[in-house]
């Protein structure tokens, strides 16, 4: 490295201006990874559609999933922009969140310089990085669980009321994001349990607000799940079939998964510390476990959620995805620090934070030249949406005068016209009532609607016309202005429109 380059990373990770540099970082990483989506797709993928769709009804709970994702979508872009840029700054929003949490949480324990090389090495894991571009359920939780942890350490070590609400606001918000976080819950809950600092904290007055507030607030939402018959709950049995032996390699993939994506950032970290402490060697890292009862909070959250998560799921037979894995690794570069025998030097830290400043520019350059010379083609973002929305939407003005309350389908269409439509419509999914409780048969027959079917979708063809007979379906090609980076795909369609005041006649 260049003198000149050296003495300014030198400068970066000195005390003084490490709080600066993450800022810096932040920002980078945050464009970067804006651009990358934002250049190259023309459309988001189906679940950012979804996640609006469900969204702009604001109901307490969804089928498939519980009921934050959803409004922090609807609520983000309805201030921001309904659009496919908002979306994307919206992912980079809940990463900041994530780095942010866990430089306060590294400043709990070591210097400044050395939080920003714990932040640092995230860049080179990949749910921190290219995996970072999709907003779902799975990736909020990488936020939440950091805010979680951050907070659960102050409620440990400082004792402060506040303290103890805002953990207890936030362990109800990662279990309504997503009902795994009873893994990280249960974590943090036997810190509590099992170390001498945990079990002085139940002699005061904190535990037991953050414990009523979860309490009540998950009884309001089982509570409304049950009553309403909301699938949200019982979708969980979907993931389970102990009977099944091709289930069994999901777990081990999962945890499979984790280690790989972990060591990028392992292997960094080792090329960086070599120097006047050689003798170190990389495998002292695993020499023994540093646990310090300072330390125990951290070791806890990252490794009970992991192996509750791998082991249930092989004895079980869980359909576990290995993207669940994204909150689980936050806390990787804090890990790795304890583990090593020394303190961090200057040099080392240069090393590891300009790596990342590196990592975090060529990267996004390298998927953007792949993409530029047609090497990496996603035909789900090549989707006509914006275009489809634009020709439905005014088809139905010209037609019948009024604005698109109500779209229905199968796979895509309607959540992207839902999303696209200057008129942002109510969507049947599914074209299943049951799924969609925000519509009503009355409100068919008031406003109308509009029913929209990929041609290939024969089940979403077959239910339209069950749904709505006597109606002829219309032939629909879609195509849109692209560009190399982010190409258009032409479409086929089939739609038919159900005026208002008609569906009601027919039944």
């Amino acid at each position: 490295m260049d003198r000149s380059i050296q003495k300014i990373f030198q400068r970066a990770v000195s005390d003084e201006y490490a709080g600066r540099t993450f800022f810096v970082f932040l920002t980078l990483h945050a464009l970067m990874w804006s651009l990358v989506p934002g250049l190259t797709r023309h459309e988001l993928d189906s679940d950012s559609m979804m996640h609006f769709a469900w969204g702009q009804e604001w109901q307490w709970s969804y089928s498939l999933h519980p009921p934050l994702v959803p409004w922090v979508v609807a609520g983000f872009l309805k201030i921001f922009g309904i659009n496919n840029l908002s979306y994307v700054v919206l992912a980079q929003v809940n990463i900041a969140l994530a780095l942010t949490a866990i430089w306060f949480l590294a400043r709990q324990f070591v210097s400044a310089r050395v939080a920003l090389t714990a932040v640092c090495l995230l860049e080179f894991v990949p749910y921190y990085s290219f995996l970072s571009q999709r907003f779902n359920h799975s990736a909020m939780l990488i936020s939440l669980w950091a805010l979680t942890t951050l907070f659960a350490y102050f409620a440990l070590h400082r004792q402060r009321l506040s303290d103890w609400i805002v953990l207890g606001l936030l362990a109800v918000a990662s279990m309504l994001c997503k009902y795994y976080s009873v893994t990280l819950l249960v974590a943090i809950g036997l810190v509590f349990v099992l170390t001498a600092r945990g079990r002085a904290t139940w002699r005061t007055l904190g535990p037991y607000v953050a414990v009523a507030l979860f309490t009540v607030a998950m009884a309001l939402h089982v509570q409304h799940v049950i009553l309403n018959k909301v699938g949200t709950i019982e979708h969980i049995g979907d993931y389970f079939n102990f009977s099944s032996l091709a289930w069994r390699w999901p777990p081990v993939k999962f945890l499979l998964a984790q280690l790989v994506y972990a060591l990028p950032a392992f292997i960094v970290f080792v090329l960086a510390i070599p120097g006047d402490q050689s003798q170190h060697r990389w495998y002292h890292l695993f020499k023994k476990v540093s646990w310090q009862e300072s330390h125990s909070l951290i070791y806890m959250v990252t490794f009970f959620p992991l192996l509750a998560t791998a082991v249930p799921g092989l004895l079980l037979g869980v359909d576990i995805s290995s993207r669940w894995g994204g909150p689980l690794l936050g806390m990787l570069g804090l890990l790795l620090i304890f583990q090593y025998p020394t303190h961090l030097s200057v040099v080392h830290c240069r090393r590891v934070v300009a790596g990342a400043f590196v990592w975090v520019v060529l990267l996004p350059v390298a998927i953007l030249t792949a993409h530029g010379l047609g090497w990496v083609v996603d035909e789900a973002k090549a989707f006509p949406g914006k275009e489809l929305a634009g020709t439905i939407t005014k088809s139905w003005h010209t037609a019948h005068g009024t604005p698109l309350r109500l779209v229905a389908g199968g796979l895509v269409a309607p959540d992207s016209i839902a999303f696209h439509s200057p008129d942002h419509p109510s969507v049947l999914q599914h074209l299943n009532f049951k799924r969609s409780p925000w519509v009503e048969r009355a409100e068919i027959d008031e406003h109308g609607i509009a029913v929209v079917c990929l041609l290939t979708d024969t089940a979403c063809l077959e239910k339209g016309t069950k749904l709505f007979p006597g109606y002829h379906w219309i032939d629909l090609s879609v195509n849109g202005v692209g560009s190399r980076l982010a190409p258009v795909k032409a479409t086929a369609f089939r739609y038919i429109f159900v005026a208002p005041g008609v569906y009601g006649r027919a039944q």
